[in-house]
């Protein structure tokens, strides 16, 4: 046998006796908007890609997605211009690559353009991208909607990032009690961002309030974390020693590391939301799911 060979035959040894990263699919949720998702997500992949690992983030927040703001990225092409090419395009090839190695998938530059990616496009998307990262992070509109469902049953954590005002925990409570109807409660992770900003209810009261005890804190940074995305450069990175740096870390060693986490059979989370829809469900009659204009199922 030459050399040739048995150096090609000692590499793919290696590389079958070599552990791979589990590959992770993210989806960073909230019921209402101005909550953190997109700090939330920009840090996370920052954490990930500074690991070592294969990082994409994808941008589903069709009409007003600002992780391009957030990591100072200007992007050549958007979801947009990947949903005029269609299908047979490489989503990659549309896809901008940060500094720091993450590849973002960048949300349509104008709200209107948001009609011209159906909840179809938008899972071959993120599927694509799956398919080639170690961990993919997806960003959502706020609310529930097709779309948002869909990603929800396909991702292997789901991650509602709230604040202590009593809109945005009283909404979160019925997007949980949504959730857990369909069956999808035990991939869910509350973030609760801005604490302890002023509120009337107390940090201890936010489990019960919320019904769950998977809850992770960041702190309230009034004047770092708003000046970090400003300036387009995650607070992990200009700024890694600070208290909202460190906590955002445990996170992510806990999204990497945390193995319960299987995903749904049976019934697609649409045929179960559709089976619930006109039922005298408790859950369900407390919440109810938005669809985007111009889309119909």
């Amino acid at each position: 046998m030459s050399n040739r060979k048995k150096e090609v035959l000692h590499a793919v040894n290696n590389q079958e006796s070599t552990p791979t990263t589990p590959k992770k699919m993210i989806a960073i949720c909230s019921a209402i908007g101005g909550t953190g998702r997109t700090t939330v997500t920009v840090n996370l992949a920052s954490i990930f890609a500074k690991r070592g690992l294969d990082v994409s983030v994808m941008d589903a927040d069709r009409q007003f997605g600002d992780i391009s703001l957030a990591m100072d990225l200007d992007p050549v092409y958007t979801m947009k211009d990947f949903a005029m090419a269609g299908k047979g395009a490489d989503v990659t090839n549309y896809c901008t690559i940060h500094k720091n190695g993450v590849q973002v998938l960048p949300a349509p530059e104008r709200p209107e353009y948001a009609e011209l990616i159906s909840t179809e496009l938008l899972e071959f998307m993120w599927s694509s991208l799956h398919e080639v990262s170690d961990v993919l992070l997806v960003e959502t509109s706020s609310g529930l909607y097709d779309q948002s469902l869909q990603l929800m049953e396909q991702a292997d954590h789901i991650l509602l990032v709230t604040t202590g005002g009593m809109a945005a925990l009283k909404n979160t409570r019925l997007m949980i009690e949504t959730i857990e109807a369909l069956d999808l409660k035990n991939k869910v992770s509350v973030i609760m961002n801005q604490s302890p900003a002023p509120s009337v209810i107390k940090p201890s009261e936010i489990a019960n309030l919320l019904a769950t005890d998977s809850i992770y804190e960041l702190p309230y940074d009034i004047k770092r974390i708003p000046l970090s995305f400003d300036n387009g450069t995650p607070i992990v990175d200009s700024i890694p020693t600070c208290e909202f740096s460190k906590k955002i870390m445990t996170i992510a060693d806990h999204l990497v590391s945390n193995n319960r986490l299987e995903k749904q059979s049976g019934n697609t989370v649409l045929q179960r939301l559709k089976g619930l829809r006109g039922k005298k469900h408790e859950l369900i009659s407390k919440a109810s799911i938005k669809e985007p204009e111009g889309e119909h199922t």
